[in-house]
């Protein structure tokens, strides 16, 4: 092999190594969380329905039905999909519940599908203790605490 075809053989692995680096499965691995792509959602623009610990990050859709969240150079699952393709529980990142309040037990009042024997805010806190307790009891009121989870999986997947 001469020097030349030693040269176009060198110019063309190169090219096919830059072609496949460019065609990876997510435009997020391997950038350190820094997308070319996706939608740029922040708790600012959520305010009460932002269902996150942290201030802002972005959501794509990384293939097929899978929604996922970034920030930080991480990336968590919104839906299952996501978490069959083996990104991290967003629960790492979604918002905490605190501690109880007046607003848990009003909620959960409301709701109808606490107990009667629950007759004041004393014995709602002495019960349940905290709020991890409270959201296993009342799961469907966990969004309206939260922040809407359900709402950020389908904006990412409107992206798909």
């Amino acid at each position: 092999m001469d020097s030349t075809s030693s040269l176009i053989f060198l110019a063309l692995a190169a090219s096919a190594v830059l072609f496949l680096a460019a065609c990876g499965a997510s435009d997020y691995e391997g950038r350190n969380g820094v997308p070319t792509k996706g939608l740029k959602v922040t708790l600012q623009e959520y305010s009460d329905n932002w269902p996150f610990d942290v201030k802002g990050g972005t959501l794509e859709c990384a293939g097929a039905g899978v929604a996922v969240f970034h920030h930080g150079g991480d990336s968590y699952a919104l839906n299952d999909s996501a978490l069959e393709n083996g990104y991290t529980l967003v629960e790492e990142v979604r918002k905490g519940g605190g501690k109880l309040e007046m607003k848990h037990y009003d909620l959960a009042k409301q709701s109808g599908a606490m107990s009667p024997n629950m007759t004041s805010y004393e014995i709602f806190v002495d019960s349940f203790g905290t709020t991890a307790v409270f959201y296993k009891e009342f799961p469907q009121l966990v969004d309206q605490l939260r922040g809407d989870l359900g709402a950020m999986t389908e904006l990412a997947l409107t992206l798909c």
